[in-house]
């Protein structure tokens, strides 16, 4: 399907098409809260794409059993195993790209949607932009579970070559400011986002496909935060990811992919200055690592093998087209739509 605007009464309108995408792994109670949020929207999403990243909770049966899957626009995606976030967001916007979407709205399980939290996202792109080309992406501006604000994008503030600092206050005054780097919680991507670059990149696993996938639409379009769109984001841990802090085993290993990934981020996009600093932070917490009481070794392994698989890292880029066919019939079971195998969904 390439046909991104609705006639309705004669008059176009772009805002049919727009399917929530809710990725999740093994945090059901979280995802069902997530999910009521999406489903009680002012302005209801056309679809909602739950990709289910090999949850062996039972989070199918917990939402099933709670009636949540009756509502007949929602399309429950099964991987096979988990893909990681960058795996799980591939997954949900090719789905909703092959559904075709006009516009896919983005989110992990642990945003709390306000009820105008879409509605907020479309009043600004109708105020202030009148073609989908114009934008890379909206997205929301998020509170914590403490009140306080929470993955705060980081402005776009890069200079020309008159070194002249562009104006990301441009719209400062209708509640729009340019970003550079978000992540994709509460995030809008028009579909001509979606065709010219692609999805997340899974070979990222977890943390950093996100700034990788909004540094390479910002390298070409403009990327705005939206004041009138607010969302609740209930981490799992607030603030900063540190390995030297963490103390759950199994969110421990993820560090690996932490500092492979930031190796290859910081070697592509920053200048020479900010990849050496990284690097010689990542070395002065290697020697504290050997300090610490519990899993020394380990968090030394994390960092020392991370820094060294970031320095040959080529993550692929994976584009989507019209030519993407698309994907198996549903299997309908009391309005609920289900698809499994989609792990390598190209």
């Amino acid at each position: 399907m390439t046909a991104i605007l609705i006639t309705v009464g004669g008059e176009p309108s772009m805002w049919l098409g727009v399917y929530a995408v809710i990725y999740t792994y093994n945090r059901k109670e979280l995802l069902a809260q997530c999910l009521a949020s999406v489903q009680s929207q002012t302005m209801s999403p056309e679809r909602i794409i739950v990709i289910d990243n090999g949850c062996s909770d039972g989070t199918q049966d917990y939402l099933a059993e709670r009636g949540m899957l009756a509502d007949r626009r929602i399309e429950y995606v099964r991987l096979e195993k988990n893909t990681g976030a960058a795996g799980g967001l591939r997954a949900g916007i090719s789905h909703a790209f092959r559904r075709g979407c006009a516009w896919a709205w983005v989110m992990d399980d642990d945003v709390i949607c306000e009820p105008g939290t879409l509605q907020g996202l479309k009043d600004a792109f109708e105020a202030n932009f009148r073609d989908m080309r114009e934008v890379g992406f909206l997205v929301s501006r998020l509170i914590g579970g403490d009140g306080r604000a929470n993955n705060v994008p980081q402005i776009d503030d890069r200079r020309d070559e008159h070194d002249v600092c562009n104006d990301w206050t441009e719209f400062l005054a209708r509640g729009l400011v340019k970003v550079r780097i978000a992540t994709l919680t509460s995030v809008l991507l028009p579909r001509t986002t979606l065709l010219e670059f692609g999805t997340p990149r899974s070979d990222f696993f977890i943390w950093g496909e996100d700034t990788d996938y909004t540094l390479r639409i910002t390298d070409r379009r403009p990327g705005y935060l939206v004041g009138g769109s607010r969302a609740l984001h209930l981490r799992d841990v607030p603030g900063e990811l540190d390995i030297l802090n963490e103390t759950d085993p199994r969110r421990l290993r993820n560090f690996y992919y932490l500092y492979r990934n930031t190796t290859y981020l910081r070697r592509t996009y920053w200048p020479a200055h900010g990849y050496f600093l990284f690097l010689g932070k990542a070395l002065l917490q290697f020697f504290r690592s050997l300090g610490q009481k519990e899993h020394r070794w380990r968090r030394a392994g994390l960092i020392l093998g991370g820094v060294a698989a970031g320095l040959f890292f080529r993550p692929r880029h994976e584009p989507l087209s019209h030519a993407d066919e698309p994907l198996l019939a549903d299997s309908r079971d009391a309005g609920l739509r289900t698809v499994s195998n989609i792990a390598t969904a190209p």
